[in-house]
């Protein structure tokens, strides 16, 4: 019997304090990409206080749904008159059948556009490899040659994770998507199911789910120098100090962090009933239940 499983959050808030905020001046400007649809206006998000800086929510709708609706999860958000400088954890865990057939919505804004001049969304990504290797989603098995810029290569294929899906054409030379809340203060940015892309083969779900556990203790330390490889294509793939988790990140007029998030995001395996074993059909990086 399945146990009953719902999207669920642990947010684990820090507390870091920017100084010296008189003292701000131009900074240089990130490798991003203006999302081109624009963003929306909104007024009030469901569970999320008014005046908050900064809201995210993920929303799930099944591949073959062509109503445009989507299933979000609770916010996770900064409170109005949160500290400058605060960062936080939000994790996301979702049925891994469901995650694996489903568009993923990532839903985010801010309710705060004056003090929040610009939303950056890095999604998550690692590179696979920096020799040749087998391309995942090519029946012929072609190799995709990853050893030419063996630190920065060009082709999708050498790289996992949701950033190279989003990014399209612009990666790996643009890492982000931004939106400016004064425009438009909430907008949606959306993968393809893990079974429609198929970037990394069939039946896993490293393509969404960044809940990798053996990372370098610390907020953004995701190095990793021994890491757990995933198998891709019969071959072991991931480079270790190559991966990169989701980031959600308020930033003022001056290129300045306010307020930033990072984001896990999981599949929920089931039990077996009878020997109580873990049952994982779509693979993640934690096999745990």
């Amino acid at each position: 019997m399945k146990k009953y499983v719902s999207i669920i959050f642990i947010v684990v808030a820090g507390l870091l304090t920017l100084n010296c905020q008189e003292a701000k001046k131009a900074a240089v400007v990130d490798i991003g990409s203006q999302t081109p649809d624009g963003p929306t206006v909104v007024t009030e998000v469901e569970g999320v206080t008014a005046g908050s800086p900064l809201f995210v929510k993920v929303g799930l709708a099944w591949e073959t749904d062509t109503s445009g609706k989507y299933t979000f999860s609770s916010p996770c958000f900064f409170p109005p008159g949160s500290v400058v400088g605060d960062e936080k954890d939000c994790t996301f865990t979702v049925p891994e059948a469901k995650l694996f057939y489903s568009r993923v919505n990532f839903r985010m804004g801010s309710l705060d556009p004056v003090n929040c001049g610009r939303i950056v969304f890095e999604p998550y990504y690692f590179q696979r490899s920096n020799r040749k290797i087998a391309n995942a989603f090519d029946p012929s098995l072609t190799e995709i040659d990853c050893a030419t810029n063996p630190t920065n290569p060009k082709a999708s294929g050498c790289w996992g994770g949701a950033a190279p899906i989003l990014l399209g054409a612009e990666w790996p030379l643009s890492t982000a998507k931004y939106f400016f809340p004064t425009m438009g203060n909430q907008n949606d940015y959306v993968i393809d199911s893990s079974n429609t892309v198929r970037h990394l083969g069939t039946g896993v779900n490293w393509m969404i789910t960044n809940d990798l556990t053996d990372r370098v203790t610390g907020y953004q330390a995701t190095a990793n120098a021994d890491p757990t490889k995933p198998t891709i294509v019969g071959a072991n793939e991931r480079l270790p100090n190559q991966f990169k988790d989701y980031f959600v990140s308020c930033v003022d007029i001056w290129g300045e962090s306010q307020y930033k998030m990072r984001l896990i995001i999981s599949d929920e395996n089931t039990v077996n009933s009878v020997n109580g074993s873990v049952l994982d059909t779509y693979t993640d990086w934690d096999n745990s239940p």
